[in-house]
This record gives C-alpha cells, structure tokens and sequence, in this order.
C-alpha cells in the first residue's frame, strides 16, 4: 500500500478488497508486473503469455550402501513466490557426509514468461570431487515466471564401503516438463 493511502491502513488489516487500493495475489502471480498496472482486470498489453505451475517431483529414497544405513533423494523444484520464482535440482545423502553426491541435467531449456529462452545446455557430474550431504543446481531463479520448462535430471551417489569397495548407485531421471 502506497503511503498516500496510510489512512486505509485498518483495510488492509481486515484484508477489505472492496477498497480498490488493496489488491489481493496469489504466489503464482507474476506480483511485479501486476502493480504496475493501472488497470487491474486487464492483462499486459505487451504479454498475453501465462506462467507456469509449480512443481516438485523426487527420486524417492535410494539406498547407496549394502545395508540401507546411506540413503539419498534427489528432487527438482519450480517454486513461485509472486515476487520470486526459483528452478533448481538438489540431492541430499541421509545421513549426511557419507556420500559424493553428483547431479546431471539434461537438458536444461526454459522460457523466461514474455522474456528470453535459455538453453538448452547440459550438465554432468554437477558436484563431483568430494564428500557431502547435500548438493544444488541452481538453474533460473528472478522475478518472472516461466512460460516453458524442459528440466531433466538423473541423481548418482558413491559410497565408501566397509570392506575397501566403492558402491555407486544412480536415480532413474527425473522431470519436470512443461510446454514443451
């Protein structure tokens, strides 16, 4: 609320949208774009394109070792915030530092919402060298939406084991595809 309309403060509190200067949003709003606007019914002049929905698919839980005690899960996420929207891949070993955790993606291809198309790009072994419990991928994170995702992904983790060898167990791969 602009500080004009500080006496509409108690509104706001009582969350009144009859008052036409408070406007409701949700997450998945692109917030930014949307206050700008000086009409709040109509869509951009400029971008007719919608945003995306959020997704989070897992792996579900893999175990590394000969006896189930080193797990991991590898997981992707397409978070909307309505000022923040966030692609990312992320694995983490239970219990955590007993594991090199690895992460491949491909392909990376999204479309910024009205905006730029990234990708498609490719990555192998994100995170690969030493011992951790837990490992990201940031892919896009800003203020926009997305309009397109092609986001795929495959988990590996390496465990130590007891009597000298080395345990290597890897995801099946994982998507979120949307628009393409």
């Amino acid at each position: 609320m602009s500080v004009e309309n500080e006496n509409q403060y108690q509104d706001l509190i009582l969350e009144n949208i009859q008052n036409s200067d408070i406007r409701e949003f949700s997450f998945s709003e692109d917030v930014l774009d949307e206050i700008i606007k000086t009409d709040p019914t109509q869509h951009s002049l400029f971008c007719n394109e919608s945003g995306i929905s959020g997704s989070d698919p897992s792996t579900g839980i893999i175990k590394l070792d000969f006896w189930g005690n080193i797990k991991m899960e590898g997981k992707l996420h397409f978070n909307r915030y309505g000022i923040y929207f966030s692609l990312f891949a992320e694995v983490e070993s239970i219990p955590s530092g007993f594991a090199e955790l690895t992460i491949d993606l491909v392909p990376v291809y999204y479309k910024i919402r009205c905006g730029n198309v990234v990708g498609p790009y490719s990555v192998f072994g994100h995170g690969s060298g030493s011992t951790f419990s837990y490992k990201k991928n940031q892919s896009y994170q800003g203020s926009k939406s997305l309009n397109k995702v092609y986001f795929r992904e495959k988990f590996h983790g390496k465990v130590n084991q007891s009597n000298g060898s080395t345990t290597t167990k890897s995801s099946e791969w994982i998507e979120i595809r949307v628009n393409y």
